[in-house]
């Protein structure tokens, strides 16, 4: 189920249902889909392994294989007890080592999940930390990603930024480590300076880390994909310029470069045709092209981007020769990606036409809505009060959706809220707070920024 579904189908439940008294009408909401934002919310993930170790490197017949798929977890507990050793990884990768010795650091990090996870023993991630870090210090990627997780979410350990900066950059910088492993590193470390979730953003910073990935080099020659992730986020950084110096042409020449490259995931591929469309359009960084931005655009839209999808509709939109029909489909196509204002402007073209789609423009609203954008939130107030007025549930909803405005600061909304609630009784009003209040509860991003 798309979000924009899922937003409704709760809405549904916790808003009064407007319709009900209107004989024939059915509710009916938005269908936009999930797709991957333009740009990536890098965030490291204390992984957790169910199968505790069930590499393609334990021999199928071994103890160790038949303890995993039973569940034994006395068995695994001494087993992993026994073979854990704090030793360096000189190999390719850490899974080499486990798979060739069955023993080293890779145990120590499955010792840990075990305390963590309370799978043979009651969990405790105390005990459960000393061989995360055994397992971190000897070069193990799943243990670096763990302890970074936990002291960069702080929900199990005190919150220390700098603590798992330092995991992170040991890992990243020691020798021998294997280039895709590094760069997974790099690409974390640059995403934490880069976003300033963790502390102060830092574009240089960001820039270093993004960069070693992209320089790294892998044995066959090829690009892997977390080099793809870093060249684009790498070139976002340009091109938003909000950490950095912007430089349309260093983020043009990158984008150019993820856009050809074989094996670049499609959301990456996407999102580099996407801002290069968007150059090309304005001549930023490029010799303006109005053709071939268009065509980028189309290809990246054609891949469910719902930024393309959104920026095509501007331009047919904004051409007075254009094609409606083209501009009508890439508003619809947007909306369905969830981009909020194409589903206020849905919600206001269905209110326009002769006669109003009643129902189809108030699921548009209230999907942008729900999502903070002010401009809907004062509609779907308008929208009630003008539609829903002879029962006092609708104004109710009505005098819900301009206080929501007012509060994000619409002085429209706080003129029709002061009216409306000079017009309403008491227990109307209170009733609508306490809606809203749930509301709130369900959908945090209804209050804008």
């Amino acid at each position: 189920m798309s979000k924009t579904a899922i937003r409704c189908a709760i809405a549904a439940a916790t808003l009064i249902v407007w319709s009900a008294s209107q004989p024939g009408w059915a509710q009916s909401y938005g269908n936009g889909r999930d797709i991957t934002l333009d740009h990536f919310n890098s965030q490291i993930t204390p992984p957790r392994d169910p199968n505790l170790g069930k590499w393609s490197g334990v021999p199928p017949q071994s103890d160790l294989a038949t303890a995993i798929a039973k569940k034994d977890y006395p068995f695994l507990l001494k087993y992993y007890q026994s073979h854990c050793k704090a030793e360096d990884i000189p190999l390719t990768t850490a899974v080499e080592s486990f798979a060739k010795n069955g023993t080293g650091v890779a145990n120590c990090y499955y010792l840990g999940e075990l305390y963590r996870n309370g799978q043979g023993v009651p969990a405790d991630l105390k005990t459960a930390l000393p061989f995360y870090q055994m397992a971190a210090e000897g070069g193990y990627w799943p243990a670096v990603q763990v302890l970074a997780g936990l002291y960069l979410e702080g929900k199990d350990v005190p919150p220390d930024a700098a603590k798992a900066i330092g995991y992170l950059t040991r890992f990243t910088t020691r020798a021998g480590v294997a280039p895709d492993l590094a760069c997974q590193g790099a690409v974390e470390l640059g995403a934490i300076y880069d976003t300033g979730k963790y502390g102060p953003a830092n574009g240089p910073e960001a820039v270093k880390w993004y960069s070693d990935c992209v320089s790294r080099t892998a044995k066959d020659g090829k690009t892997f994909p977390e080099q793809i992730r870093a060249m684009t986020l790498l070139a976002n950084l340009y091109a938003d310029g909000k950490v950095v110096k912007p430089d349309a042409a260093k983020a043009a020449a990158i984008y150019q470069q993820v856009s050809y490259e074989i094996g670049a995931p499609p959301a990456d591929r996407a999102n580099a045709q996407y801002h290069l469309g968007q150059f090309y359009l304005t001549g930023q960084g490029v010799a303006k092209d109005t053709a071939r931005g268009i065509t980028l655009l189309k290809a990246a839209a054609e891949v469910k981007h719902r930024g393309a999808a959104f920026a095509l509709y501007k331009v047919y939109a904004a051409d007075p020769g254009g094609d409606p029909a083209q501009a009508s489909l890439y508003l619809a196509q947007a909306a369905d990606l969830d981009v909020v204002e194409a589903q206020y402007l849905m919600g206001e073209k269905a209110l326009q036409a002769n006669p109003p789609n009643l129902n189809e423009a108030r699921s548009w609203l209230q999907s942008a809505a729900l999502q903070g954008d002010v401009e809907a939130q004062f509609a779907m107030g308008a929208f009630d009060q003008k539609y829903a007025s002879d029962t006092a549930d609708g104004l109710a909803q009505a005098y819900m959706w301009f206080d929501l405005a007012a509060q994000n600061k619409d002085s429209r909304a706080e003129k029709a809220r002061a009216d409306l609630a000079a017009k309403l009784p008491a227990d109307t009003v209170t009733r609508a707070k306490a809606t809203e209040a749930q509301l709130k509860a369900k959908f945090p991003e209804v209050l804008a920024g």
